[in-house]
């Protein structure tokens, strides 16, 4: 309900209700319906907000209040007698003569006055009225007896009869509709042709009529130029013709005159004048006299006045310089003060926003470590025997359960037999590499065979089919024909780690005539025929895998399985010692992983596996003995060394700024 003013008052006056019986409202025929919007005794406006009486209204009630109060004062006052007044002197002089003045007599008064007036209380009430309730529906009772039928099929009519003329009324106007359509169309692009070859035709004229116009304009304005520059030329030639018959005439009339005879005349004294002989005698030498003296003065006065005023005007500006520095020096201090706080709070900014990109990329880094490790390890497979199982270069694109490394042991092998040549100190020869790969597959691989996973499948496929239709018999050419086959971007698979080391074997130590010597010997074996039995044997242990991979893009992250670490508790207060499990306690188990699956994919390398395959190339080498006059601490070290830095620049490479992760896991 809309707020009112406190001075709002009900307008209606108030009366007694009617005695009736009846609880309910009765509808009154006579009395028409009125709307409750035009109703002045209705308050009206915002429920929220108090009404705002108008000032007309606001008077209003003031006066009557007013009124109110006047009519209660007089209620209260006697009531004064109503005799008439005896006549004035005043009222005798408005008489006329003839009619005398007669005195009325005195009369009681017709009211009787009263200090108190008469009040009777009583009581009133305002009408209350219930709303009748609204008249129950009328349901009459049911009269009769229901019945029913049953309607078979067919009965009514038959829908395959009756819906042929239908559908041929709706079929006939379709097409009646379509044959409209498409006319109407065909009539449109004819008028839409017409229209295109009138434009064209309009625009032609018009393009033939502005050309005219403007040729016509050119023409008029050429014409106009023309003509004014041939009334130039004229006027100009008459003005010359002029001056020259003025010059003739000229000098045909003073031919015979002399200039200077007023001139002589005078030199000769002829034109005397007493007052120019005392103006140049007398006067003259006064007048340059006294101006002598007066420009002495005057200069001595401006000297002694620029004096002061160099001294004003020196002090002025030495006092103006002094305070322009010091002025220069306080805006200097506020600028430099204005640009320390801007520093600073650049500084703080900045350090705010490297905060919260470190502790936005720590919440990321962590998601993705928590996200590799239920997705990529804990789905992964434990297997027994480490190098039982072939070692792989280290690439996300796998999608099936390896063991990674960089350059897998294609890659390991190749930096042993480095090692070897950098400890002998000497290049291995062919001869040397072949025998050192035969004994190595033969007594000290453990693996089932030496997997070559560089090349796509068609590029193996094709291989074998020149492989079986001849390949050159010269040593130099078939190393030539390895090197420029495996190396071949259309061959080999991108961004592994061996074609990485094939494009610059140097940049890893390793002497390229070393990877010739070493892909001609393992290729021999690969593609050895039944004549050579040795190779032929070995042809089993040594396979070339074609893979289906693309350049799809980076991984996501780095993950290291390192090798699980021993933790020393001390009994006191002092922090644990830790480290790594010694070799002769390590379990010959390790954790295979998928590297990749449908959301992400993972840089791999299993510390484990790579401790295991390089103790076997160490093992073998010492069990063998086929170089006796190696010293086997300097090449375990020369080896882990160059294995280290090859990693290192094979991971600044292919995974450069992604994060890596450890996990102590086997």
């Amino acid at each position: 309900m809309a707020a009112v003013s406190r001075d709002y008052r009900f307008a209606a006056e108030p009366r007694a209700i009617d005695n009736r019986n009846s609880k309910y409202r009765e509808y009154i025929e006579e009395i028409p319906p009125a709307n409750i919007m035009h109703d002045r005794r209705v308050v009206r406006g915002n429920t929220y907000a108090s009404m705002i009486i108008p000032a007309s209204t606001q008077q209003e009630i003031e006066r009557q209040q007013a009124r109110e109060r006047e009519r209660m004062k007089k209620s209260k006052q006697p009531a004064q007698s109503t005799s008439i007044k005896e006549a004035s002197p005043e009222n005798r002089d408005l008489q006329q003569d003839s009619y005398p003045l007669i005195e009325e007599p005195k009369q009681e008064p017709l009211l009787e006055a009263h200090s108190d007036p008469v009040s009777n209380p009583t009581q009133t009430q305002v009408e209350f009225f219930i709303d009748r309730p609204p008249t129950p529906l009328f349901i009459p009772n049911e009269v009769g007896v229901d019945v029913d039928t049953q309607i078979e099929d067919g009965d009514l009519f038959q829908f395959d009869i009756e819906v042929d003329p239908i559908l041929e009324v709706i079929v006939g106007k379709c097409l009646e509709h379509a044959r409209m359509e498409v006319l109407e169309e065909y009539e449109i692009e004819l008028m839409r042709k017409h229209k295109r070859i009138f434009t064209q035709k309009r625009n032609a004229e018009l393009i033939e009529v502005q050309r005219m116009e403007a040729e016509f304009i050119r023409r008029e304005q050429e014409d106009n130029r023309r003509k004014l520059q041939a009334r130039t030329q004229r006027e100009l030639k008459k003005a010359a013709h002029q001056k020259y018959i003025c010059r003739i005439s000229s000098k045909r009339l003073f031919s015979n005159i002399r200039f200077d005879v007023c001139k002589r005349l005078q030199d000769l004294g002829v034109f005397k004048n007493p007052q120019d002989t005392t103006m140049h005698d007398q006067f003259m030498p006064w007048l340059l006299e006294s101006l002598q003296g007066n420009l002495v003065r005057q200069v001595t006065v401006s000297d002694i006045l620029e004096t002061v005023f160099k001294q004003t005007v020196r002090e002025l500006s030495r006092q103006h310089n002094e305070a322009v520095t010091v002025e220069y020096a306080r805006r200097e201090q506020i600028r430099q003060e204005e640009i320390r706080k801007r520093k600073e709070t650049e500084a703080r900014k900045q350090k705010r926003n490297e905060m919260r990109a470190k502790r936005q990329a720590e919440r990321e880094r962590i998601a993705l470590k928590n996200k590799i490790e239920e997705e990529i390890l804990n789905t992964g497979n434990h297997v027994d025997g480490v190098t039982k199982q072939p070692l792989s270069d280290s690439d996300g694109r796998y999608n099936e359960h390896v063991i990674c490394s960089p350059g897998g042991q294609i890659g390991e092998l190749l930096l042993f037999l480095s090692s070897i040549e950098e400890t002998l100190e000497t290049e291995l020869n062919q001869e040397q590499v072949t025998g050192y790969l035969i004994n190595y597959i033969t007594h000290g691989m453990n693996c089932p065979a030496l997997v070559y996973g560089n090349l796509r499948q068609p590029a193996v496929e094709k291989l074998n089919e020149l492989v079986q239709e001849g390949i050159p018999t010269e040593y130099e050419e078939i190393v030539r024909f390895y090197m420029e086959y495996l190396m071949n971007t259309e061959n080999s698979v991108p961004r592994t780690s061996l074609t990485i080391l094939w494009n610059n074997p140097e940049s890893f130590g390793i002497r390229y005539g070393l990877v010739e010597a070493f892909l001609y010997a393992y290729f021999t074996i690969v593609f050895a025929k039944e004549d050579n039995v040795q190779m032929f044997s070995l042809k089993e242990k040594t396979v070339v895998k074609g893979l289906n991979w693309a350049d799809t893009g980076r991984e996501a992250a780095i993950v290291r399985i390192k090798i699980p670490m021993k933790r020393e508790e001390h009994e006191d207060e002092e922090p644990s010692v830790v480290s790594e499990i010694p070799e002769d306690q390590l379990l010959d188990k390790i954790l295979m992983v998928t590297p990749s699956n449908e959301n992400f994919s993972v840089l791999v390398i299993h510390q484990i596996g790579q401790r295991f395959f390089r103790n076997e190339m160490m093992n073998w080498i010492k069990a063998t003995k086929i170089i006796e006059t190696i010293d086997y601490d300097r090449l375990k070290a020369v080896f882990l060394t160059k294995c280290m830095d090859f990693e290192e620049k094979i991971i600044s490479i292919k995974a450069d700024g992604l994060p890596e992760y450890e996990f102590e896991i086997n």
